[in-house]
């Protein structure tokens, strides 16, 4: 006759350990490979030097701009500086997966600005400069322009006789 033996369940600790250690090993293998440098990334600013349409003067607009990242590499924005009245509606720091694009938000306030008004939005991060090289941050630009038309109570007709008394 044979005997077998049942062996005996591990203790549920010795379980909660090993899973734990199971649950780990993925996130140190991934966070221990990383080297924490950033590559330049090759990138496309989408209709840069835009024109928009006249506004009245204390109106808003909202405005997007689109930025390719045209390469293997990751596009981390870290910072965004714009020209006066002009605000970022998103959060930062934004990166941009290989081969897509972002949508930046911004709203334009044109209270503080009357006639052809010429604005820019400078983007930090690792953008590859012309020469091929990456300091910390490489800085690109959009430009864009609006003309801001002034207020008026009343519009005249050139043809109506105004009354000057």
């Amino acid at each position: 006759m044979w005997v077998v033996q049942v062996p005996k369940p591990p203790n549920k600790q010795i379980m909660k350990k090993i899973l734990f250690i199971i649950a780990l090993l993925p996130v140190i293998i991934v966070f221990g490979s990383c080297r924490g440098e950033l590559k330049p990334a090759k990138y496309e600013l989408v209709n840069n030097h835009r024109h928009f349409n006249p506004i009245p003067q204390g109106e808003k607009k909202d405005m997007i701009f689109e930025v390719r990242d045209t390469c293997d590499v990751p596009l981390y924005i870290k910072e965004i500086q714009t020209s006066l009245g002009l605000t970022y509606n998103g959060e930062l720091p934004t990166i941009i997966f290989p081969h897509t694009s972002a949508k930046l938000s911004f709203t334009y306030n044109s209270i503080l600005h009357t006639g052809h008004v010429e604005h820019f939005i400078n983007l930090f991060g690792n953008f590859e400069r012309p020469d091929g090289k990456m300091v910390d941050t490489t800085m690109v630009t959009f430009y864009f322009d609006i003309n801001v038309v002034p207020p008026s109570d009343r519009i005249h007709d050139h043809e109506e006789n105004i009354d000057t008394k």
